[in-house]
């Protein structure tokens, strides 16, 4: 994916995933403990960022939903939706 659209699918994609993965209780952090739990699971640590199971999940789906989006609005044959 370009550099332009993945700064536009970058923020609303994982933010819309984790929000997703809340409401469906899929992740959860504890109040009490500083901790996650994922899918029913507690893990042990926080993994670092790219690790983290939920933003693997978000950033993973992120091509997808643009280019279902540029398809969608009739922008698949515009060059900037293309890699270069």
């Amino acid at each position: 994916m370009n550099s332009i659209a993945t700064a536009i699918s970058n923020g609303r994609t994982d933010t819309s995933f984790v929000a997703k993965q809340y409401a469906r209780g899929e992740l959860y952090q504890g109040s009490r403990v500083d901790k996650h739990r994922w899918q029913g699971k507690w893990l042990a640590k926080d993994p670092d960022y790219w690790d983290q199971p939920w933003e693997i999940e978000a950033h993973g789906k992120e091509i997808g939903l643009f280019v279902r989006w540029a398809e969608k609005e009739g922008l698949g044959n515009k060059k900037w939706t293309h890699d270069d």
